[in-house]
Formats: C-alpha cells, sequence, structure tokens
C-alpha cells in the first residue's frame, strides 16, 4: 500500500511541477515591428518582415518613357533593380525626392524597391484596430492599403502591393506613342 501511496504522490509532484514549468501567457502582446515611410505629409506602415534591406537613394537612373510611378533603376549588389514612388501608387502628386530619401528593397522576386521620402520604426497595429482606408482615395490606390490607424497612418497590403501591376515596368505602348 505504502508503495501505491508513494506512486501516486510521484504523480501528482509531477503533474504539480510541469504545470510550475508550463510559461505563463504573456501579459502584453508580441511586438508586432513595422517600418514607419513618410511620403509627404502621410505616414505609412509597412510590416518590417517584408523589407530586404533599406539603403539611401544614393543614384537613380531614369527609364524613358516609364509610367509616373516608376522612378527609375538602381544598383543592389551588381544588380539593376526596379524603384517605384510609393507617394504615386498611393495617388499622392509626385514631387522630387528630397536628400533624405530611402529605398526600401521587398522581399520578393525581382526585388522590388519603394522610393520614400524618410522612415522610421514602429508598431504594427493588430487588424481588428485599423479602419478603412479614406473615401478620398482612388481605387487603384485604396486597393495597396489594409486600412488607416486611429490617427491617421496608412497600413500598407503587402499580398496587394506585391501583386499588383503597378509594380511592374512596362515601356512598349508609351514608347510606340512617341
Amino acid at each position: 500500500m505504502s508503495d501505491e501511496i508513494d506512486d501516486t504522490l510521484a504523480a501528482e509532484l509531477a503533474r504539480r511541477a510541469l504545470e510550475i514549468a508550463r510559461p505563463a501567457a504573456p501579459l502584453v502582446r508580441a511586438r508586432r515591428a513595422a517600418l514607419l515611410l513618410v511620403v509627404g505629409t502621410d505616414r505609412v506602415l509597412l510590416p518590417a518582415q517584408v523589407a530586404r534591406a533599406v539603403a539611401p537613394l544614393a543614384h537613380l537612373t531614369p527609364i524613358p518613357f516609364a509610367e509616373p510611378h516608376v522612378a527609375g533603376l538602381t544598383a543592389r549588389r551588381g544588380r539593376a533593380i526596379p524603384v517605384f514612388h510609393l507617394r504615386v501608387l498611393l495617388g499622392l502628386p509626385l514631387s522630387q525626392l528630397p536628400e533624405t530619401s530611402r529605398v526600401i528593397v521587398l522581399d520578393a522576386p525581382g526585388e522590388p524597391a519603394l522610393a520614400v521620402d524618410a522612415l522610421g520604426d514602429d508598431d504594427l497595429p493588430e487588424d481588428d484596430a485599423l479602419r478603412p482606408p479614406p473615401d478620398t482615395m482612388a481605387a487603384a490606390s485604396r486597393a495597396l492599403v489594409r486600412g488607416t490607424t486611429e490617427d491617421g497612418r496608412l497600413v500598407l497590403d503587402v499580398p496587394a502591393l506585391l501583386s499588383s501591376p503597378r509594380l511592374t515596368i512596362d515601356v512598349g505602348p508609351r514608347a510606340a506613342r512617341r
């Protein structure tokens, strides 16, 4: 009988030890890192994990006959990569890029990059905290935005952005018209 009590006691102690050793649920949510992209007076959030690299915009080669959203080509590790004006993709007027401009190289085939005025870092809000994009945005631009934060920052829809035909360079028809 004493062996049964010892086995029962050992099993209960083992169960309690496992319960104590189990990690407690976190008291705060895990941080979801985001890049805070500045385009003019607008602030845009991009999940940090989709950025392959961030660099100053040192040299940009324009592409003749390209659409306005195409900023040009820049070099990265000996390869030419396309750079797109995030400002134009979001329906904002094109303006000269400031000296503080940066390119965010996206983790996608062809390494497309976004030209922005400046950048910082922030936390990505939960989807249920987002409001719909502003009605004043053009439909093509709204399609690239998951929503807006309470303070008006836009949150990019990465799958929509990466699958957008606007993230390609096609100069064929425009060159033929000239």
